[in-house]
């Protein structure tokens, strides 16, 4: 049951429309201010209380919760991204942050596809089995 929830959450968000999808400009300024004012004690992460913030904290925990989905059948996560298990959100938003930075030409694009890509290149799925690649990286 989760799963059939989780895939139509998937499905939703891939087919907004274009006039409420986050732009990547839109979301890299949400983003820079929270990587510029966030701060860890231990496994906590204490942010300001900004919508701004929160927006993209929302967004990558999204993110982070369905980069790993496989459907069932495939070999490889459904979106290609193969992040360690351990990693954490504020790494995956470091890596959008940086990526769009040194993208300029993409900021006008859908935030979601340009995270995508950008964690893809990042942690891309090697060409073994997705299953095998993650009790490897396990042990």
């Amino acid at each position: 049951m989760k799963m059939i929830i989780l895939l139509i959450l998937i499905l939703s968000l891939l087919f907004v429309t274009p006039s409420f999808a986050q732009s990547t400009h839109e979301m890299l300024s949400a983003c820079k201010s929270l990587m510029t004012n966030i701060k860890t004690s231990g496994d906590d992460v204490i942010f300001s209380n900004t919508f701004a913030e929160g927006k993209c904290w929302g967004a990558f925990s999204v993110v982070h919760s369905i980069i790993n989905v496989v459907i069932i059948g495939e070999t490889e996560p459904m979106f290609r991204v193969c992040a360690p298990d351990e990693s954490k959100l504020t790494e995956l938003i470091s890596v959008f942050v940086k990526y769009a930075d040194d993208n300029p030409q993409r900021l006008h694009e859908d935030f979601f596809m340009v995270a995508m890509n950008s964690l893809r290149i990042t942690f891309p799925c090697k060409k073994t089995n997705f299953k095998e690649q993650k009790k490897k990286s396990k042990q």
